[in-house]
């Protein structure tokens, strides 16, 4: 029986070791585990940049509704009907804002600006001619109303 109880003795020391090993095992895990859901709770910024050069906002079709974007001479914010035609436009230019409300077929009908020399308020016919123009300059009316007759 002595045999015996030295090798029950013997298992037992091996599986003591082995519980102790599982023991030490599982606490690294778990302090592995620890550290990345507190490394998930890390304050962030709340506040977020996306930086580009360009927004485009499409509607359920996949056709442009709106862009913002940056062109050679300033901000531009484009607005597009169902048809994909450029209806509205703000741009702010080095010299100023620009409103142009545009007709159909894309061209400008209404444009509205203020630069250094004064605001403008233009109409347009559907040619593209001015026809009818509003200016102020900083000493004041500029021609005061204009009308263009076609002749």
């Amino acid at each position: 029986m002595t045999n015996e109880q030295g090798a029950i003795e013997e298992r037992l020391e091996k599986l003591e070791r082995q519980n102790r090993r599982m023991r030490l095992a599982g606490l690294g895990a778990l302090l592995i585990a620890g550290a990345f859901v507190l490394m998930g709770q890390a304050s962030r910024p709340r506040t977020q940049t996306v930086r580009a050069k360009s927004f485009v906002l499409v509607d359920a079709n996949g056709m442009t509704r709106a862009r913002l974007h940056m062109s050679a001479v300033g901000l531009v914010l484009s607005f597009y009907d169902a048809e994909g035609v450029s209806r509205a436009g703000l741009s702010v230019m080095s010299d100023g804002p620009v409103l142009a409300l545009n007709d159909a077929n894309g061209k400008p009908r209404v444009w509205l600006s203020v630069s250094s020399e004064g605001p403008l308020f233009n109409l347009f016919d559907a040619k593209g001619e001015s026809r009818a123009a509003l200016s102020v300059s900083s000493d004041g009316p500029v021609e005061g109303v204009r009308l263009t007759v076609e002749g």
